[in-house]
């Protein structure tokens, strides 16, 4: 089931040692804890939407029917209840899938009702024809119609348009079948077919996301799940009001010993900028820098800086990040 964190940025923080100029032995920093977003704004909710499976899609009397809303979708939220109702008399009112068996031929009303952290509510239903002839010559299969990404490697906030081509078994296109995009993953932002597939089976839409991640693009096609697309989504540029650093000892008491300084680099999105290079520079007095480099997976470097001389100098310490100095500084005091 996809799930919306409601926390829209995080900020995730490793543990940190100091080592001090008083001879101390190494303890750790506690560390920092993550950003938490505030109350719901007073804009309005949107509500969620139901989106379906069903397997196998033309069941014969007898076959046990799985479906699967799993991948419903919340845009500003996440879906947190499921209810049920398979058409032949059976509900259920808990669990992103159900199973039931339809013992004879016929049409039955099979829906679901998905209910998002808002208390939001969003319906769909679709006619399931039950027949002993089971599936017709004109049937979406999955292993022959195709999922195209315009692009595997987003950036966050980014989408990419997704063009879905529906086929039967026999590789013949499927005209005038619904479709629908989601994903595997975090907060999907999509945009969905506005048509049904053309003489030609062919449909588009656009999907994207403001969290990174390596996740999967989803399509249905006429409540047949279809096979996922892998995609990468990655941070944007630097954001300026949005890194940092930071030091965790600003004084320094006797030559040798050291501080650390870290830091952090986010995007607009407050997503980490993985890889990014941070170079250190040292002012106002004499001092060895070591550990420049890439940020880790949480955008975070941490750097040694070593005062070679002590005798009360301010040293003023600050950071760039790929070549992009942070505005912020901070000072140690090698006393």
């Amino acid at each position: 089931m996809l799930r919306s964190p409601r926390r829209r940025w995080p900020l995730v923080l490793a543990s940190l040692f100091v080592w001090g100029c008083r001879g101390d032995s190494a303890l750790p920093l506690t560390p920092s804890e993550p950003a938490t977003s505030g109350p719901r704004s007073n804009t309005a909710n949107v509500a969620p939407t139901a989106l379906f499976t069903v397997s196998p899609r033309w069941p014969r009397p007898g076959d046990t029917v799985t479906v699967d809303a799993s991948y419903s979708l919340d845009r500003d939220g996440s879906v947190v209840h499921y209810e049920w109702d398979l058409g032949n008399g059976a509900t259920q009112v808990a669990g992103t899938q159900a199973k039931t068996v339809y013992a004879s031929a016929g049409s039955y009303p099979l829906s679901v009702t998905v209910v998002d952290d808002s208390g939001s509510r969003s319906t769909r239903t679709l006619s399931l024809v039950v027949s002993p002839a089971g599936a017709p010559a004109t049937a979406v299969d999955s292993a022959q119609s195709l999922v195209v990404a315009a692009n595997t490697s987003l950036l966050a906030a980014a989408t990419t348009v997704v063009t879905v081509t529906a086929r039967t078994a026999l590789g013949l296109p499927v005209p005038n079948v619904p479709v629908w995009l989601s994903g595997r993953g975090r907060e999907w932002r999509v945009t969905q077919p506005s048509a049904l597939t053309t003489t030609l089976g062919v449909t588009t839409g656009a999907i994207g996301s403001p969290l990174t991640q390596s996740a999967q693009i989803v399509a249905i096609a006429d409540y047949t799940l279809l096979r996922p697309v892998n995609v990468s989504i990655e941070a944007t540029t630097l954001s300026l009001a949005r890194s940092s650093l930071r030091l965790t000892d600003p004084v320094v008491s006797a030559p040798g010993d050291s501080t650390l300084l870290e830091v952090t680099a986010r995007d607009a999105e407050g997503n980490p900028l993985v890889g990014a290079t941070v170079s250190v520079a040292v002012t106002g007095g004499t001092s060895t820098v070591r550990n420049e480099g890439a940020t880790d997976a949480n955008g975070r470097r941490v750097v040694v800086i070593e005062p070679t001389t002590c005798g009360g100098a301010l040293l003023t310490v600050t950071a760039s990040v790929s070549g992009t100095p942070l505005p912020s500084t901070a000072s140690v005091t090698a006393a």
